[in-house]
């Protein structure tokens, strides 16, 4: 049977519970004895990922996990961090918090690099935080901590020396010596002040809010970027329904799922090719046995 090798698959073919095939687009049966769903998920439609899989897993009777842009930019609610699109930061903290209930849940919190875009951050810091922000954002709120390896006390001792011996200059000026300008500027503006006030005419509550928003400077995140920026895609077939031992499905022997189709996503670092290495291999062999 001759096969042109841009004809999509349409279907599965399942007879009395049991995977024997696929359909084609334009009808023709592919009988076999296993099947390997392997589609990826949603990100990067331009290579032919559009999540048919997903649909294909469904309308076998598994369970799908909804299907959300992972590893991808975040947008801010604040439009300021696009004054500063193309600043990357290193070795600073950037957390987010989750108000509950009954108290407010620390869900992130790690160091590292991060990069300002026209519409909020990316880089490794929030690439990683964007797979595990909830889908509901309204209750999240981020901090960047630019100066992580200084505590309030150490810090606060900095700025006093700093502020001593620039007294009479521009407030702009000592904080220049803290982080790259037009950061300095906007951390200064954040806190209430004027960048050009004078260092001396800054006041002990003044410098405490200063202190507060170095080491804390507040963002609130939007909404995620989508698919076509996301490196994976976050949800997929449950793996509870899944043998982990070869890859084939708990509920209709003969197909066996493999790489980002699964509810499987891991952080940035080449984990998530190893997982669609792993479960692509796993799933090859298993298949090759079937009888």
């Amino acid at each position: 049977m001759e096969i042109r090798l841009n004809t999509r698959v349409r279907a599965l073919i399942i007879q009395d519970g049991i995977c024997g095939g696929v359909e084609l687009e334009d009808g023709t049966a592919l009988r076999c004895d296993a099947v390997i769903l392997a589609t990826g998920g949603f990100s990067y439609p331009s290579t032919g990922s559009t999540g048919d899989g997903h649909a294909m897993a469904e309308a076998s009777g598994h369970a799908v996990q909804k299907a959300l842009p992972a590893l991808v930019p975040i947008e801010t609610a604040e439009s300021w961090p696009g004054m500063l699109s193309g600043l990357s930061l290193k070795n600073v903290r950037l957390s987010a918090y989750v108000s509950g209930a009954k108290k407010e849940k620390k869900i992130y919190s790690e160091m590292g690099e991060m990069l300002f875009t026209h519409t909020g951050i990316s880089g490794p810091l929030a690439l990683t935080l964007s797979s595990l922000l909830p889908e509901d954002l309204s209750g999240v709120r981020l901090a960047i901590d630019l100066k992580p390896a200084l505590d309030e006390q150490t810090l606060d001792a900095r700025l006093l020396r700093d502020f001593k011996e620039m007294s009479r200059r521009q407030l702009i000026t000592v904080m220049d010596g803290l982080e790259p300008h037009s950061l300095a500027e906007q951390v200064v503006r954040l806190a209430g002040l004027s960048p050009a006030m004078p260092v001396n005419g800054v006041t002990a509550g003044q410098r405490a809010k200063l202190l507060e928003t170095i080491k804390a400077v507040p963002l609130t995140p939007k909404k995620l970027r989508g698919f076509d920026e996301a490196i994976i895609t976050r949800g997929g077939v449950s793996v509870k329904q899944v043998n982990p031992s070869t890859m084939e499905s708990k509920l209709v022997p003969g197909l066996y799922f493999a790489g980002e189709l699964l509810d499987v996503d891991a952080a940035t670092g080449g984990f998530n090719l190893q997982i669609a290495f792993s479960t692509g291999a796993l799933a090859g062999r298993s298949a090759a046995e079937t009888e």
